[in-house]
């Protein structure tokens, strides 16, 4: 159910950034979140012949959301984000603050959809197999994503697509 997965993370971030609001903890969140980048990544687990599809946020803040009532904290957004996708499961959310984040920030977020896991590692048929899958999972995805005030300085610096440019 890979294709379904990454349909299912995708449009629950899509969900955080555009309908945060009708989720009232979200609200103040949503109030003071500038920008992000999303990265997809997936992973193969050969022992246990199965992907793992997860998203990678780089959310930029108002530096006052830190000091604010409704701060949301890190047990509290892994709370809220296994109730928005449904599962039963408690997901794993990271949440960390970063200072003085620079261009070094973002490139560590948005290399996780390429980077690579050990194919050559398995036998050729598996490794075919595995990639066909992979691929037929994530054709015509965007595995990054820039939005709100990210999108906007990445067309001001007229930088080429993440996915097909240099």
């Amino acid at each position: 159910k890979l294709s379904e997965t990454i349909d299912l993370l995708l449009d629950k971030v899509q969900f955080i950034y555009n309908k945060s609001r009708q989720i009232k903890e979200l609200k103040d969140f949503k109030d003071k979140l500038i920008g992000g980048l999303r990265a997809l990544e997936i992973t193969y687990n050969k022992k246990k012949d199965t992907y793992h599809p997860h998203i990678h946020l780089l959310l930029a803040v108002e530096p006052e959301y830190f000091n604010h009532k409704n701060y949301i904290s890190q047990k509290r957004f892994t709370e809220i984000w296994q109730k928005i996708i449904d599962v039963d499961y408690t997901p794993i959310v990271d949440v960390r603050k970063i200072h003085n984040a620079t261009a070094n920030t973002v490139a560590e977020v948005s290399k996780y959809p390429i980077k690579s896991f050990e194919l050559q590692q398995l036998l050729h048929d598996k490794a075919m197999e595995v990639l066909f899958y992979l691929m037929n999972s994530s054709y015509n995805r965007r595995f990054v994503s820039f939005f709100g005030e990210f999108k906007k300085i990445r067309a001001m610096l007229q930088l080429d697509d993440i996915e097909s440019g240099d």
